[in-house]
């Protein structure tokens, strides 16, 4: 798709007022790794002769509903978990009313 010269990419078209939406702000990040949770893990150094792929632990998550859960399933929960910690919110404030 090809834009008019002097038009910006996503702008209204003539005539018409666009509406201005607030995007979300980001405030935690949710990162697992085989190093170690958090963006703190990111940074580690790889050791001579390491392999490419580090696995990421399976998480161990207490409760019923999570005992035959998927692997990806336990992943992203500690994920979403880990990213409200890192925000610094109480998870009961997404549990919703």
């Amino acid at each position: 798709m090809s834009h008019p010269p002097g038009s910006a990419v996503g702008a209204a078209p003539r005539g018409i007022t666009a509406a201005r939406v607030l995007a979300p702000a980001l405030r935690g990040v949710g990162l697992l790794t085989g190093w170690g949770d958090g963006l703190s893990g990111w940074e580690v150094p790889q050791p001579d002769g390491a392999r490419g792929l580090v696995p990421v632990p399976t998480p161990a998550l207490a409760g019923e509903r999570f005992r035959r859960a998927t692997r990806e399933c336990l992943l992203a929960v500690a994920a979403g978990r880990a990213a409200v910690a890192d925000a610094g919110l109480d998870p009961a404030a997404l549990a919703g009313s």
